[in-house]
């Protein structure tokens, strides 16, 4: 459910050891999936951003990279409006899906996310992987995710 309030937690006032230590976790984690990206996601008001981005070989996304939220198209929308694990295996081969940027331009075709809650229970942003290749990931992988 969108939350309209401000999300006072920015890549500027987070403290830089938090900031150091999700984008250390990212990293791991994607290369423990085998997949080209990790990212972490912030939600301002009517904006949603990449706050963090897996430094990992054939990453196509850039942190600090902003869309209109809601709106976005992104997978990472969907999950927020789930508040729950969202599992794509394949996207080339999902009608809701198959149009989509991150496949015909990216071509990310798999993700799998989580939302993230600030302590008062708003929505912060969520946590992902995606693949350039159908992936349905198994059950260890969803574990390290939650």
């Amino acid at each position: 459910m969108h939350d309209p309030k401000p999300n006072p937690f920015t890549r500027e006032n987070l403290p830089k050891k938090v900031l150091a230590e999700w984008q250390r976790l990212i990293d791991s984690v994607a290369g423990q999936f085998g997949v080209p990206a990790g990212l972490v996601t912030r939600v301002d008001r009517d904006r949603i951003e990449i706050l963090l981005s897996s430094a990992t070989e054939g990453n196509p996304y850039t942190a600090g990279y902003v869309a209109q939220y809601p709106g976005s198209g992104w997978y990472c929308e969907h999950t927020l409006d789930k508040q729950a694990l969202n599992l794509i295996p394949d996207a080339s081969r999902d009608p809701q899906w198959r149009d989509n940027a991150a496949v015909t331009k990216l071509g990310i075709v798999s993700y799998m996310g989580m939302p993230i809650q600030l302590p008062d229970g708003s929505e912060f942003g969520t946590v992902c992987f995606l693949d350039n290749k159908a992936n349905a990931h198994n059950a260890l992988h969803v574990k390290m995710l939650e």
